[in-house]
């Protein structure tokens, strides 16, 4: 992960996300998931965080 945007007060960390994703010009959620925690698996919310430091 290159950055992540400072969250603004009171923004809730879905809004956070969001420009993360706009930003690094990501659409797919897979894709933010794996940006983020590193390797995901194909289904959403059951991510494995290998590449969390």
């Amino acid at each position: 992960m290159h950055f992540f945007p400072t969250p603004y007060p009171d923004e809730i960390l879905y809004s956070v996300l969001a420009r993360y994703s706009v930003r690094c010009g990501i659409t797919s959620y897979q894709t933010i998931m794996e940006s983020i925690f590193g390797k995901c698996s194909s289904r959403a919310g059951q991510c494995k965080y290998f590449c969390v430091n």
